[in-house]
């Protein structure tokens, strides 16, 4: 019993020290301007600039889509949205300035910004409007992401999380 116990004892070891992560990520929005507040389940954080990966001159609201553990990185799916830069006013105009972002992010073992993808998928600015469907299947999530520019044909953002490591793929529709 003893033997069996040690046996168990050195293989979870083994199975703790061959991980890159310690869980999942806690994402959330920094008092700095376009900023992420990004930590892993230790506590252990960092301050992420995606400035210039938004639209937005300030983010006023975040969406975490989806988050994943892979052997060397972490992933992230969120939405951003907030104010245009360049608006004046800090709710523009009645409200209207919204931008939002869709992004993927990819995080190295010190969470900062490996790769990154951003879409502007609603726009107040340039007349995009979208709709955003989250699927389960199972432990499986799908995201997709309809989006389009006034005159312009229809654009789908498609995610899984069994494959996070693909961030979005894009494909172009035509409009019916």
């Amino acid at each position: 019993m003893k033997k069996l116990r040690i046996i168990l004892v050195s293989v979870f070891i083994l199975l703790l020290s061959g991980q890159s992560f310690s869980g999942d990520l806690n994402i959330g929005l920094s008092d700095k301007v376009n900023h992420l507040i990004v930590k892993n389940i230790k506590g252990k954080g960092q301050l992420v600039s995606i400035d210039k990966y938004v639209a937005s001159r300030k983010i006023d609201e975040l969406r975490v889509l989806d988050q994943q553990d892979g052997k060397k990185f972490q992933y992230a799916a969120i939405q951003v949205n907030g104010y245009l830069k360049g608006i004046a006013s800090e709710h523009g105009y009645c409200d209207s300035g919204k931008e939002e972002n869709t992004l993927w992010l990819k995080f190295d073992k010190k969470l900062n910004i490996a790769d990154v993808q951003s879409y502007l998928t609603s726009s107040c600015q340039e007349s995009i409007g979208s709709i955003t469907l989250l699927r389960h299947d199972e432990d499986l999530l799908k995201i997709e992401i309809e989006y389009s520019k006034a005159g312009e044909d229809k654009k789908t953002l498609y995610y899984s999380s069994y494959k996070p490591h693909k961030g979005f793929q894009q494909r172009d529709q035509s409009p019916e």
